[in-house]
């Protein structure tokens, strides 16, 4: 009975202390253990920050300068758990103070917000959370409330503090983070791209690029340069602050989509969507393109690609078409300098390497931000009206099908003063083609863009603002530039729009509307992406079918004959028998075919020579194997007519020493003779009679071998485009060039300096814009080196009759 009656105290005991300890066990686990969704146990795409909580009246502090600027506080309110309707938004506000160093106030404002309660987010797994929330979940938070307060004209500011004025309830209060604005530099905003992981990196660029991998470096550099720095208060009121971590889950990302319809990496394609790539490496190279399907299905059958090459010297162009059962398509060819065209007939992705180094050379997505215009939605753009001056603007339009909206036909624009009165109004009519080389970056398989429809504008000096208006849906993209900025190029490494892009200065600048950032959060900023076309040859031109027109010079000007080689395929005039020339070769002679269908014109053939001793001597020629013409010649150089042939065929052969060029009657030959000006220390100018719409003055620039690069400036003068109107051109006044001659095949008759570069060819167009009337072309330099010009106009379409004829010569 003892041992039971101690059993019983022992269990009565024991029970007593298990009541006494419960409360303890509920703390222990309150505080060091958690539910089900504790914080051990959050989803992945949680992202931590960092909570100072205001307390009532005392201020919490923290520590600034002015060169901290701007300043973002994120204020949101932490409420009980519970049901709430969902137009609950009861207000809340909190002061600040910026404090300079001895405590003194430098300013003060309260604030007011409203509350709004984040929604939820439902995760893969089936899970369920809000997209503001804490670890203790017997509390909610609401989202942030932005303010940004700019200290840069605050240069006392030491510090700034913050109190809590009203909560929605008794039982809420305030929550701030802060942090402050660093702009990174180039190199740490890459290596800060690298540290990101694949999620956040598709995060940052927002879906509008995908896969990330695709986008391009300052599609990146532009995401990753500017990032937020956290701040952390100094105390409250000499006391410690009490914080908390307050865990954001922005929405979950869209499922990925299915193997079938992935991109792989590279340039998208497809039967309506063209694609273009630069072949940039000097010389011959062997390039591999590869052309991975996106649809790998038995019954989508074979790629078959039709790929166009364009040389960057000549234009010309050469079409091919290949058909591939392999995965991926491999395509391999040796390559000049140029721009390949892939057509595809389904939708892939193309890839360029050069074989032997294995390097991938395929370029970067070129984006260009649009911003859509619609009947209810205008878009208004800042002028500068302060200058004085014309203001030159360019409009570029797309209609725009997406959205489900109906694309615009027409663009409504509008020039307005400061007073906002219009000063001038007119509207455009825009394109319906759809473009096979522009395609929305989001979507590129859509077929939702028409061709640009570009328009320039000289607008009023008084102008500003333009507001841009659509009877329907399109992207708008506005360009702008100083009135007298020269545009600049280096060439030849620039001579066509797809080389050396990196490096080239813009002849436009893209500007950005009022409000883009709110234009941005209202999706009516679209990425489009580009691809640069083939350059059209015009068919009268490569036909032979044109006139070739020196230009005259203001004042008489001492003229040099200049001869040099040009490539195969080069256009060619009809009949031009006195420009062309052939090489005479040493062994078997030159065979000249005379066209005999031209009655009662007789042909004397002419020949340059070149050779190293100009001591004088005899030359001797045979015609078919006969002696036929003998003569003296002196110098290194020089030219003369051979006697008069009649139509048929004739051996022309010759022993003399040296290089010998002759020239015929037939359009064909591989050196072409023009006459050059040496431009002295103050210029030369040119006189152009402008008779069409459009029309290309070509210069050629011959340097001294020796001469690595060179400077010209050349500015047009003469009538003056009107400001009033909408233009379809806009023509660069002035231009700057840096010349980098190369090679020493062009030869100079009546120079010291006999052997010069090949010639660098700089187009100088005169648009629409300029009326019919007479111009000038001033050209001058900066080189201590004399240099050699070819000035002349190619009139476009007409037939030379014939002719042989030696250009106009003057001698010094």
């Amino acid at each position: 009975m003892r041992v039971i009656g101690r059993i019983i105290l022992l269990c009565v005991f024991l029970s007593g202390l298990v009541w006494l300890l419960m409360p303890v066990k509920d703390w222990v686990e309150t505080v060091w253990f958690s539910d089900e969704q504790s914080v051990d146990n959050l989803p992945e795409q949680v992202r931590p920050a960092k909570v100072f909580w205001l307390r009532e009246s005392q201020w919490t502090s923290f520590s600034v300068n002015a060169s901290q600027t701007p300043i973002r506080v994120l204020a949101h309110v932490q409420l009980p758990s519970g049901e709430y309707p969902v137009d609950y938004a009861p207000p809340f506000s909190l002061r600040y103070q910026l404090m300079d160093e001895e405590g003194n106030t430098l300013g003060e404002r309260t604030y007011h917000y409203k509350t709004a309660l984040p929604g939820t987010s439902t995760l893969a797994d089936g899970r369920t959370f809000q997209r503001r929330f804490y670890a203790d979940f017997s509390h909610q938070a609401t989202l942030d409330q932005t303010l940004f307060i700019d200290l840069s004209k605050l240069t006392k500011v030491n510090s700034i503090r913050f109190q809590p004025v009203d909560t929605p309830t008794d039982d809420s209060r305030i929550g701030i983070r802060l942090a402050t604005l660093e702009t990174l530099n180039p190199p740490r905003a890459a290596r800060a791209w690298q540290r990101l992981s694949d999620s956040q990196k598709a995060e940052m660029l927002d879906g509008l690029i995908f896969p990330h991998y695709l986008a391009t470096n300052a599609e990146i550099l532009n995401r990753t340069s500017d990032r937020w720095n956290p701040l952390g208060p100094v105390g409250i009121d000499g006391e410690t602050f009490e914080t908390d971590f307050l865990y954001l889950l922005d929405a979950p990302p869209e499922p990925p989509e299915p193997p079938a319809t992935f991109r792989p990496p590279g340039l998208y394609a497809d039967a309506n969507h063209w694609i273009t790539m630069p072949v940039v490496n000097a010389g011959a190279s062997l390039y591999r393109l590869e052309i991975m399907p996106l649809d790998l299905a038995e019954e989508t059958g074979p790629v078959v690609a039709e790929l166009l090459y364009q040389a960057n010297d000549t234009l010309e162009q050469r079409t091919m078409k290949f058909t591939a059962e392999d995965v991926p398509a491999i395509w391999q060819k040796e390559l000049l300098p140029g721009l390949l065209q892939i057509r595809p007939n389904q939708p892939v992705v193309a890839r360029l390497f050069k074989v032997g180094s294995n390097r991938e050379i395929t370029p970067d997505r070129m984006l260009l931000p649009t911003y859509q215009a619609s009947p209810f939605n205008s878009l208004d753009y800042h002028l500068n009206d302060k200058t004085g001056q014309l203001q030159p603007v360019r409009i570029d339009v797309r209609r725009f099908t997406g959205q489900g909206g109906q694309p615009a036909s027409r663009l409504f624009i509008r020039f307005l003063n400061a007073n906002e009165e219009v000063l001038s109004q007119s509207s455009l009519s825009l394109s319906d083609t759809t473009t096979g080389f522009q395609r929305l970056a989001a979507a590129p398989a859509l077929s939702v863009l028409s061709e640009p429809s570009g328009i320039y504008f000289a607008a009023p000096a008084a102008a500003r603002k333009m507001v841009l208006e659509a009877d329907g849906a399109a992207l708008v993209a506005v360009y702008h530039r100083p009135l007298n900025q020269a545009i600049t190029r280096k060439l030849p490494e620039q001579l066509r729009p797809w080389q050396d892009t990196d490096a080239r200065v813009p002849n436009w600048y893209l500007a950005q509307p009022v409000n883009a950032d709110q234009l941005m959060r209202s999706k009516r900023r679209h990425l489009v992406e580009w691809f640069h076309q083939p350059i059209d040859l015009n068919t009268e031109v490569a036909e032979g079918h044109f006139e070739w027109e020196p230009l005259s010079t203001v004042a008489p000007m001492p003229q040099r004959q200049v001869l040099y080689p040009i490539g195969y395929g080069t256009p060619l005039r009809d009949r031009a028998s006195s420009s062309v020339f052939s090489l005479l070769p040493k062994s078997g002679g030159l065979t000249l075919t005379l066209d005999s269908s031209i009655q009662g014109v007789s042909f004397s053939p002419e020949l340059i020579f070149h050779r190293q001793n100009g001591a004088p001597t005899r030359v001797q020629f045979f015609k078919n194997g006969q002696a036929w013409y003998e003569r003296g010649i002196a110098g290194k150089q020089g030219h003369f007519s051979l006697p008069v042939l009649t139509a048929g065929n004739h051996k022309i052969t010759t022993k003399a020493e040296g290089t010998w060029y002759i020239n015929h009657n037939l359009a064909r030959g591989s050196y072409r003779r023009r006459l050059a000006y040496e431009i002295p220390g103050n210029g030369i100018r040119f006189n152009v009679n402008k008779t069409t719409g459009e029309e290309v003055v070509t210069l050629q620039f011959f340097a001294p071998p020796a001469l690595e690069k060179a400077n010209v400036r050349v500015r047009i003068s003469g009538l003056s485009r009107q400001s009033s109107s909408m233009m379809s051109d806009y023509t660069f006044l002035n231009r700057e060039y840096t010349l980098a001659p190369s090679g020493d095949q062009t030869l100079s008759l009546g120079t010291r300096q006999s052997l010069w570069s090949e010639p660098v060819r700089v187009a100088v167009p005169l648009g629409k814009d300029l009326p019919p009337g007479r111009y000038q072309i001033t050209i001058d330099g900066d080189q201590a080196e004399p240099l050699l010009v070819s000035a002349y106009q190619i009139l476009e379409g007409e037939r030379a009759p014939y002719r042989f004829f030696m250009e106009t010569q003057s001698e010094e």
